[in-house]
């Protein structure tokens, strides 16, 4: 059939494997005007229209087109702001987003030609074009778009969101207040068009060959925008919380609802596991002493899930962490610590139901109109959910736990031992917020593994949990940075708007906190 001829082109010429973008062009219009080198005619011809646009989206939305996407979008900054991994070897000593001095290549990766933000665009905005920004699969669109441009946002602190179109060569900056109210509508509009969708056609599943995560499923879609919704809801809390309650309630008292169940998780899956290559088979990262630690404290079962044991060259036969902000030697002689436990082939996760019903659990605590289920049986329910998700068993012992709470850290090489920096337990004890907000945060963060960048924008968000002091940290006494300074090539570009951003930002540096920032931790 025709479709499968174009389908195969298309994927040729837009897949990241090869190298080669079809929304490459000049850097002055490739974010805005990012029509690539398919014509019209030829997206009219065989009746394809946008459909392979799609399978673009669905692997920039969660950033694993390729390992190197992956590894200049998650794993430099997010896995390691969020103290999952650390830059492990000497390659990159004080030159990394870590340690607050990354070079210019890399602060300019995000805006490049063949990264996220153009790419993203490019495929939005052809899809927008073709369905005349109406109808099912735009509305599919558009919450790849929110998914994609909220974790961008939530980098940088502002983003040109609400005015990118395609035929403006220069695009102001939202801040980051006016992007999620923007996203909101647009993430809320896409919802009510796919629920009524998915009322009217309950079965089908026309999309499936170019959706990688729900094989066409869009009810599972909905849930997911629900959660999402929900996630951006609790993020935004301690800034505008009534625009928090609305808009978590609505997501959950919505008709399909969120994530609740872990057959519902969202999951992808390319040509292989990027984790797997970037952060087992690269020697540049470990896994942090910060998650380590806190799981050796607690006994947590979910270890031998998460990490992998090192037994070579320590005289250890056990899960270690390392310090951020140290390295050792090279890639042959360097880190004798602990990488992640991932397999080529395994799905990469988006969102769990564990991270949904957190959310809950925090949504009940400031008593919201979200339903009868009580903070605490939501944490308990989102603790054995997590265990259940990775295999791990004792859940139920786990929660009930209220003596373990997180380990010293020893240091096999003596140069970062570190006394433990928190002692919240693990059982639920009403009548205190603060340190019930804690705890739920801390095994929050435990369940979000591998997502580093939500990791990352909780620990900003609430102050939660504690890390370890940054070792070598070029100056800062920062534990992480609060956000990443624009690129460099947007001052040269755009330059009239991101100055414009940074004005109201207050500064384009890594201490500047973002709008959704609890200002008291």
């Amino acid at each position: 059939m025709k479709i499968y001829k174009y389908l195969t082109r298309i994927s040729i010429a837009s897949c990241m494997l090869f190298g080669v973008s079809i929304f490459q062009g000049c850097m002055e219009d490739s974010l805005n005007d990012p029509t690539g080198k398919v014509s019209e005619e030829e997206i009219g011809r065989d009746g394809f229209a946008a459909n392979a646009f799609f399978l673009t989206l669905c692997d920039y939305a969660y950033p694993i087109a390729t390992e190197n996407i992956y590894n200049t979008n998650e794993s430099l900054i997010g896995d390691c702001y969020g103290r999952y991994q650390v830059m492990a070897t000497d390659k990159f000593k004080n030159s990394n987003f870590a340690t607050y001095n990354a070079p210019e290549a890399w602060l300019n990766y995000q805006f490049g030609d063949d990264n996220v933000m153009v790419m993203v665009y490019g495929a939005w905005n052809k899809i927008k074009n073709l369905t005349q920004g109406t109808g099912v699969n735009f509305a599919w669109a558009q919450i790849l778009r929110v998914a994609t441009m909220q974790r961008m946002v939530d980098m940088y602190g502002a983003l040109p969101y609400s005015q990118i179109s395609s035929d403006k060569l220069s695009t102001p900056y939202d801040t980051m207040e006016e992007a999620y109210r923007a996203m909101f509508t647009d993430l809320t509009n896409a919802i009510n068009v796919m629920t009524n969708y998915v009322n009217e056609y309950p079965t089908n599943k026309s999309m499936a060959k170019y959706d990688k995560v729900y094989d066409g499923d869009f009810r599972k879609w909905v849930k997911f925008a629900n959660s999402l919704k929900l996630r951006m809801a609790i993020r935004v809390r301690f800034a505008a919380p009534d625009l928090a309650e609305a808009m978590a309630v609505e997501a959950i008292t919505h008709p399909i609802g969120v994530i609740r169940s872990n057959e519902d998780n969202t999951t992808s899956l390319g040509s292989k596991n990027q984790l797997y290559t970037v952060l087992c088979k690269w020697p540049d990262h470990r896994v942090a002493a910060d998650i380590v630690s806190y799981m050796k404290g607690y006994k947590d079962p979910r270890m031998e899930k998460y990490f992998q044991k090192q037994t070579i060259g320590t005289g250890y036969d056990d899960y270690l962490g390392m310090r951020a902000g140290l390295s050792y030697g090279n890639e042959s002689t360097g880190p004798k610590f602990s990488t992640i436990k991932v397999g080529t082939m395994d799905r990469t996760l988006w969102m769990s139901a564990a991270e949904t019903t957190f959310n809950m659990a925090e949504a009940a605590m400031l008593h919201w109109n979200i339903g009868k289920e009580r903070a605490k049986d939501l944490y308990n329910a989102a603790i054995k959910l997590s265990f259940e998700q990775w295999g791990a068993e004792g859940a139920e012992a786990y929660l009930n736990n209220d003596t373990y709470a997180q380990s010293n850290y020893a240091d096999p090489f003596n140069q970062g031992s570190v006394a433990a920096v928190s002692t919240i337990t693990i059982k639920w004890k009403d009548g205190n917020d603060e340190e019930n907000l804690e705890r739920l945060i801390t095994q929050k963060w435990i369940a979000l593994w591998p997502l580093g960048q939500e990791a990352w924008s909780e620990y900003r968000r609430t102050g939660y949990p504690h890390f370890f002091p940054l070792m070598n940290g070029n100056g800062s006494n920062l534990p992480v940075a609060n956000r990443i300074p624009f690129p460099p090539s947007e001052y040269i570009r755009n330059a009239d708007n991101v100055k414009e951003a940074v004005q109201k930002l207050g500064a384009d540096n890594y201490e500047t906190k973002v709008w959704w920032q609890r200002k008291d931790k």
